[in-house]
Formats: structure tokens, C-alpha cells, sequence
């Protein structure tokens, strides 16, 4: 069987094989340079009915282009995973490079959002900036949901330029063609187009099928056709072997419905009885190769000592509607029409057959692992219980590839009541609405489920209440109850088998999680660690990746930045081991790592690991890793001395945590924004800050919120109110030492030092840096002491020497060496970049015209080409190559 395998879902190759032309084939030339035109806008349109020669003209223009890529679509293409993971696949036949992350996230478990997917989608090609290249999609009348029409039209809003599709459909899809053909960006075929002209009709009438008629019986022919293809196609074959083939054209009159039935009479009519009773009985088939039609038809003496490969390749000689599928002869279908006019003669003749061959269908599927057709194939037969018996055997390894919308899509074909009298089919159902947060009748699945597991065998019995007791797990965390979700989660583990290592690895995830959130650092990397010795035990690698990064979060948070470096480079070679480039769980290692190198004082090597870890993160769509990296980015820029670009980057950070919508991410933007402006000195924009969160009287900070805590403590201080940041600190360090978060605690001692020096109490003031020191000396903690300002140094200097630990000497040797830096960096300053001026800039690193860019940001070109001059003014360059190597070189661009 021809597949391509990517990661856990498997795609069919043969859907993404261009047609190859027929011997038949009429060159259309006019079409072909209608379809060049097209070229310039954003989407080509090719709509018309059945059989006006869509896909043969496309086939045509792909043989002489390059580079396209293909997609024969159908009604599997309904699942919005499953249409975007055979759109990446196309693109990956012509550069691998493109939206791996995106398949990385579809076959996750739970994969994100499809607005995420779509964003991650574009950014990814966005940056990978590939040449101009058409995708063409085949048979787009297929496509019926909603969710994939608004992802196609998303796609076309914003892909980038070089990127262009040829959608083929029999009707107008529900996009909005309306505002594309108004702005220029449609390009449309109609059936008008399609239609055979006299000339294309005498050349394949005459030339192609070798009918010796008349040029009256031509014209005749095309006039009563219409230049329907499909229909002159039809009257070829009838006509082949006639005598009086005037008589036949003079006969041959009607619409287009009547002249279907009308060729299919007479083509079927003169097939021999097996020849017929194959088409017939196989017509029920979306894709044919042989092994499959001798399993439908299950009667080889029926084929007269032909087998059913063989007879596929007569019917493609015999041009009898046979399209082959890929370049062997393996795969084939029949013309769409065809098969609609044969399913009919089908079901008028013998539809009491039609059951039968349908099971017959979904047995070979099944048994050649394609599970998706057969269960379809089983509800088409009507075969509820033989559905259901595929949906129990198959639907939990969907589900674990991120098909959750699929196998509701199968569920919902069944009646609620059969799912709720089985134990398998409820659980199934509980775990696809998990997977898909769709909380509502979760309880009421499980409720089921309980009910009918006692109807098991007790090794079965053991399997789905360990699957209950996990999902149940689940819910208080997702309506806000952290506690009960841990105590579930341990009960769980009570009733899962000790080697059903999938469970047991998504309770140690849910664990760690839950862990966090209540600051239970112990219990959530015992948790990490678990998920790690499980999913590497299971295979799972990249659940393994996830878990190496929530470990290695873990152990910063404790302190132990050695071995948490060490955590973040396994997961970073696991990932090269892999192939991984672009997923989540890889962007958070490198912010993560960054961070610590940050601490270290490795700047250059901290500045690489957070920039790949901000661009992963746009490209896998994840804007809370983005905004992470870039608060540390921003520090990075401080460290050097470079105010400028440290409040641009954190503009960028506000920009990314108000489109991902997360109030605590906003919150610590604002916390920073307002840390910089304390560095400045600029006391009234630290003032608004707390004044517009009601900050100023706070006293009660939770764990989350340490960093905003710490920043209010600074201007409390600033503010000789050494007394309220006193307090604040108090209240906070207790909470942060239960939770054993050493980088807050030498954070917090430090702050507490200050306010103790503000209030001239040396000796308490020298005891919380010596506190701080004794943190710090062995994880090797900087960055820390040199942020807190030259105050903290003039304590350093203070401390006596017998009380003065040994590591103070190296901390202030890195204070002078960063003071020395900075003062130099500072004299190469330029002047910043406007948020306008920065998106001009991306796009022009996109390699867009400033045409485009100016269609993209909506102004106009001379609005573009005045911003390119402020870039060149305000980055010391004389061309957009010059400006774009500049930003890269000083971290504008990643």
C-alpha cells in the first residue's frame, strides 16, 4: 500500500499525485495561459461542473510548471487536521522545510487551537521564505464543513505571497470571493472557459479518438454538448465501431441529464456482463487497486480469468473514466461522474448488494489498517455493530495522534443510547471531549461508562476504570479545583494497572502541572521525573521532551541551575536525535536554557538559545513561551547597556501577552516595563504603573505574582517607603521559601537589604546580602546581584571581611566587568524603531516587493518606501539588504 507516514498519522501518497496526462489529452492553450495569469493573484478559481475537464486541464499546466504541488481532496478532508496535514504535505514534496512544526503539533495528543495551527502555519512559511510555488487543490466540492472553509480562506488572507492555490471545484465554495475578486486577488475559470471549442472538439473527436466524422457532424456534436467534455467523451465511445455515424450524431439530442443517461445506455450496454458487473460493484470505492476490487467483488470467475489489477488497466486503456493515481498503475478512481451514474445503475439493479459490498470494503480497510474507511464503509453498510467494533479497537490510538475530531465525527453517527450501553464506546467519548475541552456531558460519559464496565472481562475492566479515574482527574483542574485534581490523580494511580505505562504517563503529566500551580515544587518534580522514566519507557518521545522541560523548569526554580542545564541539553540532543526543530516543548528549553546562561552571565550564548526560542514559539503558535523569551530578551538588552532596544523588545512582549490574552502575562510585562523605567530613574511611569493596578496599599502577593511584588518593593523604596517594602517582602518570603524557589528568595533577600540600607540598618542590611551569598555561591548565581544595581555592590564593598563569604569577590568582580560593558555599549546606541518601522522591517526580511507590503499593512508604496528611509536613517544603511543584515546583526530580526 502506498502511504506516506508522518509521525503517527498516516497520509494517503496517491492524493497528492499529479494526474498524469492522457494519451487522449487535448493541449488548451488559451486555458493554460488563463491559468498562468493567474499567477499573479492570490487564488485561481476553476468551477464548473462535472466533467467539463477541471482536473485534466490543471494536470496539463502542472506538467509544464514548476514548482506545484497537489491535493486530491474527498470527504475525509472534512477534519481540519486532516485538510491542513495533506496542505503541508503537498508543500513538503517541494521543500521539506515547510510546516513540520505544524504536523508536530497535529499529531500531539490534544494539538492546539486551529486558529494556533493556522498561526504557526503562516508564521512557519513566513520564515522559512520559499520560493513561489502554486498548491492546487483537486475536488474541492468535497469539502462541506464550515471549520475548513474558514481555514482555507484564513490561509489565503495570509499567506505569504510566493504561496498561491488553484482551488478546482463543481460549485462556488463558501469563501469570500466577493472581497478577493474586488481587490484584485481572484483569478477565475467558469465552465464557459471549460467548454470545448469547435476547433478542441474536431481535434479530439477526430485526431484523438479516431472517429472519422464529418466537420457538419462535428460542429453538430459540439453545438448539442455544449463543449461538455464529459458528454462528448461519452459519444465518442458510443459512436466507436458505427457504421452510420451521421445517423448517430443526428440521433444524439437532449440536456445534459438526458445525454448521460442516454451515453451511459449505450457505453454499458455494449460491456461484457463481467466487465459491467465490476464496474458496478466496485463503483461504491473512492480509490481502487486491485487487491481491493478482488476483496469487494469476492467472485474472481465473474472476471473471466482476468484478475481485478488487470482489469483496472484494460478499463484505463479502454478510456472507460479510469483515472490512475500515482505512477505505477496501482492506485486508480473512476471519473466522478461515472461513478455517480454507476452507484445509481448500482442501487437501482441490485440494492440489496449494496450492504455487502460495503462490508466487504471495510473488512479489507480494516485489515490493511486504513481505520478511517473502514468505519466508514461499516456505516454505509449500515453495520452499526461492526462500526462499533472498529471505533473500540481503534478510536484510543486516534485519539493518542490528535485525531479527537474524527472519532467524535464517527460517534456522532451513532445513537446516544448505544454509546451509553457501552463501558468502551463512553470512555471513548469522554476522552475525545477532553482532548477537545468540550467539558459539558464529560461526567455524564463516565457515569456511563462506570454503569457498564462490570459487563467486561476483568482484564478490560481494569483498563477503563483506570481510564475513568484519569479523566476524572482532569476536570477540577480545568474548573479550577488544583487540590481535588491532585488527590484524584493519586487515586488514580491506585487503580491503573502498574504496566499501562500511556495512563500512568498522563496522570505524571497532570501532576506536574497541578504540582506547580500550588507552588509543591517537591511533589511536582517527582512528578516530571516520572513523566520522563515513563514516556521514554513507553517510546513516547515526545511526551519525553515535554516532561524533560517541565523538569528542567523545576530545577531552576529549586536552584539547581547545573542540573538543570544539564536537563535542558538532553531534551535539546533528544530533539536532534528526532529531527525536531520547530515544537513547543523545544521553544521552552531554549528560553529556559537562556535564562540560566542569562544568570551565568553568558550573554552571547544566553541571546542564541532565546532568540531560537522566541522564533520556535511564533512558529508553533505557543505566544506564552514567546512572551517569556522575550522579558529575558529584554534583560539581555539592559545587561548590554541598550535601553532602547530592551523597551522596544518589551513593547513586543506587551503586544504578544495581549494577543495571547493571559493576565498573568500581561501583568509581568507591565511589572517589567515598569522595573526599566525604575533603572531609569523615571519614578512617575513606575508610579502610574502601580496606580493603575491598585498596587500602591497591596501587601498579599501569591507565588505568581512574586515579580510584580518585587518591582512595587523597588519603588516603595524609591519612594522612602522602605518600611512598605519591608512588610511586603515579609509576607511574600515565607510563601516563597515553602515553595523553595531560591532564585526569589536571593531576589527577596537582596530587596530586603536595600530597604534595610535605606533605613541606615547596616547590620540587617549586610545579613540579607550575606543571606543572598550563601544562596548563590554554589548554584553560581550573577545576574541577580548585578540587576539589583550599584547598591548592592556599595553593600558588597561594606561587608566585613571576616563575615564576608569568599564568593562575594567573584560576584563583585562580575559587577565591574558588566558595569565596564555596558558603559561601552551604550556609546553605539541608535535611535529605535517605531512598532510600523519594525513590521516593515519583518516584511521586508519575508522578501516582500513593497507592493505587497504595502497591500499587507494596508498604505500605500510611498508610505512603505518612506519607512524604508527612517530604517535606513535610524540603522546607519544605505539599502533594504544593508537594513535587514543590520537588524539582524543587533537583534532585531531573528
Amino acid at each position: 500500500m502506498t502511504e506516506l507516514n508522518l509521525g503517527a498519522t498516516a497520509l494517503l501518497a496517491t492524493k497528492m499525485y499529479i494526474p498524469p496526462l492522457q494519451a487522449t489529452m487535448v493541449r488548451r492553450a488559451r486555458l493554460l495561459q488563463l491559468l498562468e495569469l493567474g499567477q499573479q493573484r492570490r487564488l485561481t478559481l476553476v468551477a464548473a461542473g462535472a466533467g467539463f475537464g477541471k482536473t485534466t486541464l490543471l494536470s496539463e499546466w502542472a506538467a509544464a510548471q514548476q514548482p506545484v504541488a497537489w491535493v486530491a481532496l474527498d470527504t475525509g478532508d472534512n477534519d481540519v487536521g486532516r485538510f491542513l496535514a495533506y496542505c503541508i504535505a503537498a508543500w513538503q514534496t517541494l521543500d521539506p522545510r515547510l510546516g513540520s512544526t505544524t504536523l508536530a503539533l497535529l499529531r500531539s495528543p490534544q494539538p492546539p487551537a486551529t486558529e494556533t495551527l493556522l498561526t504557526v502555519l503562516v508564521n512557519e512559511l513566513v520564515a522559512a521564505q520559499p520560493p513561489a510555488m502554486t498548491l492546487i487543490l483537486d475536488d474541492y466540492s468535497a469539502i462541506t464543513a464550515p471549520a475548513v472553509h474558514a481555514a482555507t480562506a484564513w490561509l489565503l488572507d495570509h499567506l505569504p505571497p510566493a504561496l498561491r492555490f488553484i482551488i478546482a471545484t463543481r460549485a462556488d465554495p463558501p469563501l469570500p470571493l466577493g472581497r478577493w475578486r474586488a481587490r484584485g486577488q481572484l483569478a477565475e475559470i467558469r465552465a464557459d472557459d471549460l467548454r470545448f471549442t469547435p476547433d478542441e472538439t474536431a481535434t479530439f473527436l477526430v485526431e484523438m479518438m479516431g472517429l472519422p466524422l464529418a466537420a457538419g457532424d462535428v460542429v453538430a456534436l459540439e453545438a448539442r454538448t455544449e463543449g461538455w467534455i464529459a458528454g462528448l467523451h461519452l459519444a465518442a465511445l458510443s459512436a466507436q465501431g458505427r457504421d452510420d455515424l451521421a445517423g448517430f450524431v443526428a440521433a444524439f439530442t437532449g440536456s445534459h441529464r438526458y445525454v448521460l443517461d442516454y451515453l451511459a445506455e449505450e457505453v454499458l450496454g455494449r460491456l461484457d456482463s463481467a466487465t459491467e458487473q465490476f464496474l458496478l460493484h466496485t463503483s461504491i470505492l473512492n480509490r481502487l487497486c486491485g487487491p481491493l476490487c478482488a476483496a469487494v467483488l469476492a467472485a474472481p470467475e465473474t472476471l473471466a480469468g482476468r484478475d481485478a489489477q488487470a482489469m483496472l488497466e484494460s478499463l484505463e486503456r479502454a478510456h472507460l473514466f479510469v483515472v490512475p493515481l500515482d505512477d505505477e498503475r496501482h492506485w486508480y478512481r473512476y471519473h466522478h461522474l461515472f461513478a455517480d451514474l454507476l452507484r445509481y445503475r448500482l442501487t437501482q439493479r441490485d440494492p440489496a448488494i449494496v450492504p455487502l459490498l460495503h462490508q466487504r470494503a471495510s473488512a479489507w480497510h480494516a485489515t490493511n489498517g486504513l481505520i478511517d474507511a473502514a468505519i466508514q464503509h461499516s456505516l454505509s453498510a449500515g453495520d452499526v455493530p461492526g462500526a462499533v467494533t472498529l471505533i473500540a479497537a481503534h478510536a484510543r490510538d486516534s485519539l493518542m495522534q490528535g485525531e479527537a475530531l474524527t472519532v467524535r465525527g464517527w460517534l456522532s453517527h451513532l445513537p446516544p443510547a448505544l454509546i451509553a450501553e457501552s463501558a468502551h464506546l463512553a470512555v471513548i467519548a469522554a476522552w475525545a471531549q477532553l482532548l477537545t475541552v468540550q467539558m459539558p456531558g464529560i461526567v455524564e460519559h463516565l457515569r456511563h461508562a462506570e454503569e457498564q464496565v462490570g459487563t467486561l472481562p476483568d482484564v478490560e475492566q481494569q483498563r477503563v476504570r483506570g481510564e475513568i479515574a484519569t479523566i476524572r482527574a482532569f476536570i477540577p483542574r480545568f474548573e479550577g479545583d488544583i487540590r481535588r485534581s491532585i488527590t484524584l490523580s493519586e487515586q488514580a494511580l491506585t487503580i491503573i494497572a502498574p504496566d499501562d505505562l500511556v495512563l500512568r504517563g498522563i496522570i505524571a503529566g497532570n501532576l506536574t502541572v497541578v504540582g506547580r500551580l500550588v507552588g509543591d515544587v517537591a511533589a511536582a518534580s517527582r512528578a516530571a521525573a516520572d513523566a520522563v522514566a515513563i514516556n521514554q519507557q513507553s517510546g513516547n518521545t515526545f511526551a519525553a521532551l515535554l516532561a524533560i522541560s517541565d523538569l528542567a523548569q523545576l530545577q531552576v526554580i529549586q536552584g539547581q541551575l547545573q542540573r538543570a542545564t544539564a536537563t535542558f541539553r538532553q531534551g535539546l540532543q533528544l530533539a536532534v536525535e528526532r529531527g525536531w526543530r520547530n515544537v513547543p516543548a523545544l521553544g521552552l528549553i531554549h528560553v529556559g536554557l537562556g535564562e540560566v546562561l542569562y544568570e551565568w552571565n553568558d550573554l552571547d550564548t544566553a541571546t542564541y538559545h532565546i532568540n531560537e526560542g522566541i522564533a520556535i514559539a511564533f512558529q508553533s503558535g505557543y505566544l506564552d513561551i514567546a512572551t517569556d523569551g522575550y522579558l529575558v530578551l529584554a534583560r539581555l538588552k539592559q545587561a548590554r547597556g541598550d535601553h532602547a532596544g530592551a523597551t522596544e523588545v518589551l513593547r513586543q512582549a506587551e503586544k504578544t501577552a495581549q494577543r495571547n490574552n493571559v493576565a498573568r502575562f500581561i501583568a509581568q510585562v507591565a511589572a517589567h516595563q515598569a522595573r526599566l523605567a525604575l533603572i531609569r530613574g523615571d519614578l512617575a511611569t513606575a508610579n502610574r504603573w502601580a496606580s493603575s493596578h491598585n498596587l500602591h496599599e497591596q501587601e498579599e502577593f501569591d507565588l505568581e505574582q512574586a515579580f510584580v511584588a518585587l518591582t512595587l518593593a523597588r519603588l516603595h523604596i524609591a519612594a522612602n517607603h522602605a518600611d512598605r517594602a519591608l512588610r511586603l517582602t515579609a509576607r511574600l518570603i515565607e510563601d516563597v521559601q515553602a515553595s523553595g524557589n531560591v532564585g526569589a528568595l536571593i531576589k527577596l533577600a537582596l530587596v530586603q537589604a536595600l530597604a534595610y540600607a535605606a533605613q541606615h540598618r547596616g547590620s540587617n542590611a549586610r545579613q540579607q546580602v550575606i543571606t543572598a551569598l550563601n544562596l548563590a555561591e554554589g548554584p553560581g548565581y550573577l545576574r541577580v546581584f548585578i540587576d539589583a544595581g550599584p547598591e548592592v555592590a556599595t553593600l558588597l564593598r561594606q561587608l566585613p571581611a571576616a563575615e564576608a563569604p569568599a564568593y562575594a569577590q567573584e560576584v563583585l568582580a562580575a559587577m565591574l566587568e558588566a558595569s565596564n560593558a555596558t558603559a561601552k555599549a551604550a556609546q553605539s546606541l541608535v535611535e529605535p524603531l517605531s512598532e510600523r518601522e519594525l513590521e516593515v522591517l519583518r516584511l521586508l526580511a519575508a522578501g516582500l516587493s513593497n507592493a505587497a507590503i504595502a497591500e499587507r499593512l494596508v498604505i500605500t508604496v510611498g508610505t512603505v518606501k518612506r519607512h524604508l528611509n527612517n530604517l535606513n536613517g535610524k540603522l546607519a544603511t544605505r539599502s533594504r539588504t544593508e537594513a535587514i543584515a543590520k537588524a539582524r546583526e543587533i537583534g532585531l530580526l531573528r
